[in-house]
């Protein structure tokens, strides 16, 4: 049962790890309806394998820790910064990323051909966010406030 425990720990915060490391540059949001955004980024990624997950992780990263100018949604949805929120709600995390990270992912299109990731090169991706979702999510778990309360 330790072990398993162990293993747990671990790969919860491997991949905790891995979604906190994504290597993006917001370009450009813009509102598609009154629930979604479509975010375009410069994602660098050394993978070809794991490119499309990477900018859907830093699509999802601008939305909760950044925010999208431009938008009605320029303000983060989590203030409190991506450690203090990964520390604080680390099952709603391990479980959104593992598992749900796709049901708030409209589309997510590479806009260029995949270059091998550093700061010189990077592919160009299109993603569409469903913001307003998410924002239910997290207050129907308690991770946020609901709106005007």
């Amino acid at each position: 049962m330790k072990i398993f425990v162990s293993l747990l720990t671990f790969l919860c915060l491997s991949l905790f790890t891995y979604a906190q490391t994504i290597n993006y540059q917001l370009i450009k949001s813009e509102k598609t309806s009154s629930s979604t955004v479509k975010l375009t980024l410069m994602v660098y990624s050394k993978s070809k394998k794991t490119i499309d997950a990477d900018a859907q992780y830093a699509a999802i990263k601008t939305v909760l820790f950044d925010g999208c100018p431009d938008t009605p949604y320029n303000k983060p949805l989590l203030d409190s910064g991506e450690a203090t929120s990964f520390e604080q709600y680390p099952s709603y995390f391990d479980n959104f990323y593992n598992y749900r990270i796709g049901d708030f992912i409209l589309n997510c299109l590479p806009a260029s051909s995949f270059k091998k990731g550093d700061k010189a090169k990077g592919t160009l991706y299109e993603v569409q966010v469903k913001v307003l979702l998410l924002r239910k999510d997290l207050e129907k778990n308690g991770i946020i406030n609901k709106m005007g309360i």
